[in-house]
């Protein structure tokens, strides 16, 4: 996805856009005109844009290029002014005003692309070094740097910290390969990543075998405490059923430890040259030292974090332990699970729709719904359904991902597009033909209990339909989803994906001549067949061309040698 870059261009004249599109277009831009500053601004706060080229004769540009610039999403998009001439004056003054460079439509095409390519460059390369800066600093201490060059150490009352680690990781990692022992952990902690980040928590570091992360310090969702309990719940239960995979394999299972405390702590930047961010304070070692004391599989909390969560898990007191080092004791427990009435289905361990609204989290849980549909198509989807199968609805979430992010959706907005991704198919579960009003029955009747609203189970239902109604598709969601069901027609896959096709259409009486299937190919992609969005029509376009080229050299062939 990275090697795409947006290209914003504000021309009122659309007259020209089809013009500006030939002299602009170049491998990697997805080309977006708009025709006003107001449309500018929306697609600048939604999207993340690499370069802006502007009429800097349109006065509106001039005077408000600095609050467009305020509009950037990523606060890293190139303004360039499009001149029809070289003329000096002109362009000491668009540099004043806040252009970073120009373009001289008097120049060769070619001189364009070549200058447009090297902002392309610039920006990925701007982007890869802002992911990065993500991956090391938390969110608000990059803003700091941002704006003040430093980030000043701060103090938090009460911060949580959650401290993980493997159970004789030493004498576990004498039997295995480094490699292995790399692999192992990578695996692990990539999965506790996604859950922390999912609780909107905040991972300081790994050390060894050890993880940790912290709540209530660099953001300011509600109940910090409560969040890094339900996130240290989920990674035990991961590992559980991981290990449950690892005996059935004959393999030795790695039990973990978890400890939480909170408590007043200090946040701050270490060192000048490799920096690193960190917090210090007692209750950073009542974290470590609750997790050094817990038992294999088991969570380990404090006194000051189970009188705060207390009304929602079931504990068990564990007395008073002594703390090494400092001195003294500190009442611990064990955090077992949540009470039946905050549970999603009384399991004890997924939070109900009003349990994460309380802690500022979408009411849906959308990886509960993820892992249950998914389980239900793996398992009853029929054998003989060699294309529309897991493997294609996996398939084609990664596609709509890949898309939405292109197209700028909300995280919200991702989660209803992906939700009827997975449910798009659904209805081969009961039959083969006309199933999508199937697929949408089901999700109306699984989807309230994983906490999603009337509304967005509406929206949900919504796209589902627009896949069997292509031609009535208006919404940006249904875009996104029409085309990821169609993302393999610019892919190098699309002939073994098309042949699955042919061949779960023949298991169901639709049988085809070598012709006759290519003339179906064909029509379909040429005359059916179109892509909606922006990102699609620059991303998949292209190849999809070249598909029915080979359709049809494929057809004049087969046709000669008759």
């Amino acid at each position: 996805m990275e090697r795409f870059v947006h290209f914003l261009i504000v021309e009122p004249d659309t007259s020209k856009h089809s013009h500006l599109r030939k002299i602009l277009s170049l491998s990697g831009a997805i080309l977006l005109f708009v025709e006003n500053l107001e449309e500018a601004k929306w697609e600048l706060t939604r999207k993340e844009i690499g370069i802006v080229l502007l009429n800097p004769e349109l006065r509106e540009s001039r005077k408000q290029i600095k609050k467009l610039k305020e509009s950037d999403k990523g606060n890293r998009a190139f303004f360039l002014a499009m001149l029809a001439d070289e003329n000096l004056a002109d362009i000491h003054q668009i540099l004043r005003e806040g252009f970073t460079d120009y373009l001289f439509f008097s120049f060769d095409t070619n001189t364009i692309k070549a200058k447009l390519k090297v902002y392309k460059s610039l920006f990925q390369k701007d982007q890869r070094i802002g992911h990065l800066l993500t991956n090391i600093f938390p969110e608000q201490v990059l803003e700091d740097l941002n704006s003040y060059g430093k980030y000043s150490p701060r103090r938090v009352d009460k911060g949580v910290v959650v401290f993980t680690d493997f159970v004789d990781f030493s004498k576990l990692s004498k039997d295995l390969q480094p490699i292995e022992i790399v692999r192992r952990l990578e695996q692990y902690f990539s999965k506790f990543d996604e859950i922390i980040n999912r609780y909107q928590l905040e991972k300081i570091k790994t050390i060894g075998d050890a993880y940790m992360a912290i709540a209530g310090v660099t953001e300011s969702y509600d109940q910090p405490i409560l969040r890094a309990s339900l996130a240290a719940l989920e990674i035990r239960e991961w590992i559980k059923n991981e290990n449950l995979i690892l005996r059935s394999q004959k393999k030795s299972p790695w039990e973990i430890r978890i400890g939480i405390h909170a408590g007043p702590l200090v946040a701050g930047i270490l060192g000048s040259n490799k920096m690193s961010f960190d917090v210090w304070g007692d209750t950073v070692n009542l974290a470590a030292r609750s997790e050094e004391v817990s038992w294999p599989g088991q969570i380990t909390i404090t006194e000051e974090v189970a009188k705060n969560i207390k009304k929602y898990f079931d504990l068990e007191h564990r007395g008073a332990l002594e703390i090494k080092k400092r001195g003294g004791e500190e009442n611990m427990y064990f955090l077992l699970n949540l009470k039946d009435q905050y549970c999603l289905y009384q399991e004890g361990l997924s939070p109900s729709a009003e349990l994460r609204e309380m802690c500022g989290l979408p009411r849906m849980d959308f990886n509960s719904m993820r892992n249950d549909i998914l389980s239900q198509l793996e398992g009853q989807l029929s054998s003989d359904l060699h294309y529309h199968n897991v493997e294609h609805t996996i398939g084609v979430e990664k596609a709509a991902i890949r898309l939405a992010k292109l197209e700028g959706l909300s995280q919200d907005e991702i989660n209803i597009l992906l939700t009827a991704v997975l449910y798009h198919d659904s209805g081969f579960l009961f039959q083969y033909e006309h199933n999508e009003p199937l697929g949408i029955k089901l999700a109306k009747t699984n989807l309230p209990k994983y906490g999603y609203s009337e509304e967005q189970i509406k929206m949900v239902c919504q796209i589902i339909d627009s896949t069997s109604r292509v031609d009535k598709v208006s919404t940006l969601l249904e875009k996104i989803m029409t085309d990821a069901d169609h993302d393999y027609f610019g892919r190098a896959e699309y002939h073994l994906i098309a042949n699955r096709l042919r061949s779960e259409l023949q298991h169901h009486g639709q049988e085809f001549s070598d012709e006759e299937w290519l003339i179906f190919q064909l029509d379909y992609l040429e005359k059916t067949h179109v892509y909606f969005t922006p990102s699609a029509i620059s991303i998949r376009l292209p190849a999809k061309k070249k598909r029915i080229n080979e359709l049809k050299r494929k057809l004049q062939n087969l046709r000669e040698n008759k």
